[in-house]
């Protein structure tokens, strides 16, 4: 199943948002074995999805589960490649800085290139990073980081964003192909929100946030053009031109939750949250949507765009990281499981279809659960295979040691009895060298340690099914 996730939009970048953003990421990932689907915007800067790239293990553990297409890039618009998208945010980020820099304004907002903090003095990291990922040449930025001390982690951090862009953009299996035909823009789900929604039933309630917030939003887009009103930054700008209240956070919720509506409309083949096409359906998941996102505006986890602080603490300081789930177990995982799908081949994949969005996802589940019981039972099959070799060879040759042993010792002395020793260990070499040969088994180092790995990851998986609750969508 392909996912777009919510919690990975650029703008929930708090510390709580960044690690439940990771944490939804790993869940999809590795508890339901589903590929998360990531948008161009995502790409460039969602803080909860970049925060990886700060730790080399888990950084080399995300790289590898592009490569094995559990992590995707949708192509969207006339955008062929993640480096192009990228190219061009870098150039965008570039004319900012340098109108920042010449501002005369003193109270100067920071300024952030994806998670990276940056100064007036910044412009040629910028186009270092330009260079980088047009030339191909991520070994720029690590020679940089040598020779910079200062901004060592800043250029260790770039090196892993270009690196992984540059993956993204040449690997088939980490790219999803462009959705074709009409698609639902920001402004339709808007106007859909806003005739569901418009009238409260009375003054509390999530229907009521709702209501009042669509009042603003109805109010500063008058007679601004459609056309417009299409850009999520455009809605930002007008929000800002009012005084601020409560509402105004409820406003600009409505407008984060109907872009990334929006933009999971925009995916091919994307699981969706509700059932498309039916707008009761739509009108019970925005409903609870809403109360999610303004339940972590109310309790200080989402920092709206419009208080003071949104654009700072926003993306976490290089000196202070975000706890991150185990990638490199959830690798190994999610590479056997592949395997033992390649190997059955499609037969073997649950059949979802008519299916409301909550079974889907709890088959789909048990499903990738039951992969991984069946690695570790192989694991544990193989292991045996090679125990009971060993205990045959062992007595074939305590047989043979029995009847020769004396004439050995006659003549060889103590170095008989070293025979013996060595012929038995030659002969287990010998036996399962075929073993492993005819039946395609791994040998017995990578036996043992399959099966230590398969424990811990069933461990794992029995802990996240503990602490899942599945998200129950439309009945489509």
């Amino acid at each position: 199943m392909n996912i777009y996730l919510f919690e990975l939009d650029s703008v929930r970048n708090s510390k709580q948002e960044i690690a439940a953003g990771q944490d939804a990421l790993f869940r999809e990932i590795t508890a339901n074995g589903n590929t998360v689907i990531l948008s161009y915007n995502q790409l460039s800067d969602s803080a909860a999805f970049w925060a990886g790239l700060k730790d080399e293990k888990t950084y080399n553990a995300v790289m590898e589960l592009c490569e094995l297409g559990m992590i995707q890039v949708s192509l969207y618009a006339d955008q062929r490649t993640a480096a192009q998208y990228i190219l061009g945010h870098v150039k965008s980020c570039m004319k900012q800085l340098e109108k920042r820099r010449n501002s005369e304004d003193a109270e100067k907002q920071d300024f952030y290139f994806s998670l990276v903090p940056l100064d007036d003095n910044d412009g040629d990291m910028l186009r270092d990073v330009y260079r980088a990922i047009q030339y191909s040449d991520v070994q720029l930025l690590r020679e940089k980081a040598r020779e910079n001390t200062g901004d060592r982690e800043k250029y260790l951090f770039l090196s892993r964003y270009v690196e992984l862009i540059l993956l993204l953009s040449r690997s088939e299996t980490a790219n999803h192909p462009q959705k074709s035909g009409p698609l639902k823009s920001l402004l339709d789900y808007m106007e859909q929100v806003g005739q569901m929604f418009s009238a409260p039933q009375g003054d509390e309630g999530i229907d009521a946030v709702l209501a009042r917030g669509l009042a603003i939003l109805r109010r500063i887009s008058d007679g601004v053009s459609r056309e417009e009103l299409q850009r999520r930054s455009v809605w930002y700008k007008l929000l800002e031109t009012e005084p601020y209240t409560k509402d105004i956070d409820a406003a600009e919720a409505i407008v984060d939750l109907c872009y990334n509506y929006a933009v999971e409309d925009s995916i091919l083949d994307v699981d969706k949250r509700y059932c498309d096409g039916d707008a009761e359906d739509f009108r019970k998941q925005f409903r609870i949507d809403m109360a999610r996102y303004w339940y972590s505006v109310e309790n200080g986890e989402h920092i709206s765009h419009r208080k003071d602080d949104a654009r700072r603490i926003a993306q976490t300081d290089f000196s202070e990281n975000v706890a991150l789930p185990e990638w490199s177990t959830a690798l190994l995982l999610v590479k056997r499981n592949i395997e033992y799908i390649r190997k059955r081949g499609k037969r073997s994949l649950p059949d979802t279809q008519g299916k409301d969005r909550g079974e889907r996802l709890a088959q789909q589940r048990r499903y990738w659960k039951k992969l991984s019981k069946r690695s570790l039972r192989y694991s544990l099959m193989v292991a045996g295979l090679y125990a009971a070799a060993f205990v045959a060879i062992s007595y074939l040759l305590n047989v043979i040691q029995d009847l020769w042993t004396d004439a050995l010792s006659v003549r060889f002395g103590v170095g008989g009895k070293l025979l013996i020793n060595f012929i038995s260990i030659v002969l287990f070499g010998i036996v399962t060298s075929e073993l492993f040969a005819h039946f395609k088994l791994p040998d017995i180092l990578e036996t043992v340690e399959n099966v230590f790995n398969g424990i811990h990851e069933n461990r794992m998986l029995y802990a996240l099914e503990r602490e899942y609750h599945t998200h129950k969508g439309g009945n489509c």
